[in-house]
Order: structure tokens, then sequence, then C-alpha cells
């Protein structure tokens, strides 16, 4: 979060790369939104940084593939 908030480029892009190149065999994780808030909901507006910036890239290279109740494995598409 905190890489994503100061729009740290070189890490995200790392992050991005990662992804991509399926670096992850499986990824744990609550469901990654990608909805957008703004600041009119608490938190919106990190919501929103998050959304892009993590959540979107990470849906875009994985796909959820089992809900544990709560709780996803991601795996690459």
């Amino acid at each position: 979060m905190e890489m994503a908030m100061a729009d740290n480029r070189a890490y995200l892009e790392a992050f991005r790369s990662d992804l991509a190149t399926h670096r992850f065999g499986l990824i744990v994780t609550e469901r990654p939104g990608t909805s957008l808030r703004g600041s009119e909901y608490m938190f919106g507006e990190e919501n929103d940084v998050w959304a892009g910036r993590v959540a979107a890239p990470l849906n875009s290279y994985y796909r959820m593939d089992e809900d544990l109740g709560g709780v996803w494995l991601m795996v690459p598409r």
C-alpha cells in the first residue's frame, strides 16, 4: 500500500512485471476489488489508489480459483 500511495513507479512496474511473468504460482488474498469509491467515502481515495495500481493489474494476470470463506486463491490466467 505504501508503494501504491507513493506512486513508486519503479516498484509498481516491477510488481506488474512479476504478475505478467506469473512469478507467483498461487496468491492468497481477500477478493481484490476494483470499484472506485472517491473522497466521499472513508478511505475512498486510498481504496481508489489500491484498486488502480494493485488490484487491476492483479486481476489482469491472475484469476480467482477458489473461495475459502472470504480468502481467495488466485492462479495465473
